[in-house]
């Protein structure tokens, strides 16, 4: 058999904007909003809008914050190892029963979270959060057989949801601390 020879080359491009900006309406509420424009040209062409969104509330007689979110995230594919992975001549080595090679698409992802704040006395702030993150295209690498070169490619659909907990210790003495917990995740 013979050796599998890649040689060639692509340019490409990729470009980004965003405006974005902070109103307060009233007294201890504050809104944070923009949008991104992102164009990507490198094997594969796509363009999208990312809106983003966030509120919190302040609760000043209770010294508690609470605040919501929501983002629209657009991840082009690596750019390491894309151009030889979407070669037609790599299907000779997929381990899937239809060796279909295609580009590997960007990743578009919906982000949302809430959470809730407390300062709890003069020390102690704890901070809890729990979001769903509703993935497609869903970015990875893989392992080229038993070498050390690794590929990008996407799964089709993920769906993240966790919680987490922190708690922050202020600055006593020039000490201060904090732990958080692991989030727990489903895919």
């Amino acid at each position: 058999s013979s050796p599998f020879v890649f040689n060639q080359r692509l340019t490409g491009r990729e470009f980004a904007f965003y405006g974005q900006d902070r109103v307060q309406p009233f007294s201890g509420l504050t809104v944070d909003f923009g949008l991104r424009y992102d164009h990507y040209d490198y094997v594969i062409q796509d363009d999208a809008w990312s809106p983003r969104v966030g509120v919190a509330y302040h609760i000043k007689p209770t010294k508690t914050v609470l605040r919501a979110a929501y983002n629209r995230w657009f991840q082009p594919p690596q750019n390491e190892g894309l151009l030889v992975s979407s070669a037609p001549a790599l299907a000779t080595f997929a381990t899937i029963s239809n060796p279909f090679v295609r580009s590997v698409p960007a990743e578009r992802t919906n982000f949302y979270e809430v959470g809730l704040q407390q300062q709890i006395g003069k020390y102690i702030r704890l901070d809890l959060s729990r979001y769903v993150k509703n993935v497609r295209n869903f970015q990875d690498k893989d392992q080229f057989l038993d070498t050390p070169i690794f590929f990008p490619i996407a799964i089709a659909r993920g769906d993240v949801r966790g919680q987490e907990l922190r708690i922050d210790l202020a600055p006593v003495h020039g000490f201060s601390g904090w732990n958080r917990s692991e989030p727990s995740l489903t895919a």
